[in-house]
């Protein structure tokens, strides 16, 4: 799988599934996703300043939250927040199990943080995926 985006200075970029090359992302806002599998396009934000906290704290960027939700296993749960309707879904990245919080703003999905998975989170994640 290839991930293609543009960013908001209009310079297009492109990761494989590994999600080696970054790019420096000062501008990136919304990315625009096209796998190979399904001829199809999805949409998702964050807040810039949000995503740089999310890397101090918890050493993952936010823009991998693309790959998780690629059509891989996942353990996805409701995870409530005030009036926002918020979900936590589990699932493998290369270093292991990693929980991408997120929330469904139509007409684009809205990362919210990315962290390694919690042993709850891995053991329900492996019960159904086992």
């Amino acid at each position: 799988m290839f991930i293609w985006w543009q960013d908001t200075l209009g310079s297009v970029h492109g990761v494989g599934a590994t999600g080696r090359y970054v790019p420096d992302g000062a501008h990136l806002r919304t990315l625009t996703v096209y796998t190979l599998m399904d001829i199809m396009s999805e949409r998702y934000e964050w807040d810039p300043a949000k995503q740089e906290l999310n890397i101090r704290k918890h050493g993952l960027d936010l823009r991998l939250g693309i790959i998780l939700l690629d059509g891989r296993e996942l353990y996805t749960y409701p995870s409530p927040r005030g009036p926002e309707m918020r979900f936590v879904s589990v699932g493998r990245l290369t270093d292991g199990l990693v929980a991408l919080v997120w929330t469904e703003r139509p007409p684009v999905t809205r990362f919210i943080s990315l962290r390694r998975a919690r042993r709850a989170e891995e053991r329900a994640f492996r019960a159904l995926h086992a």
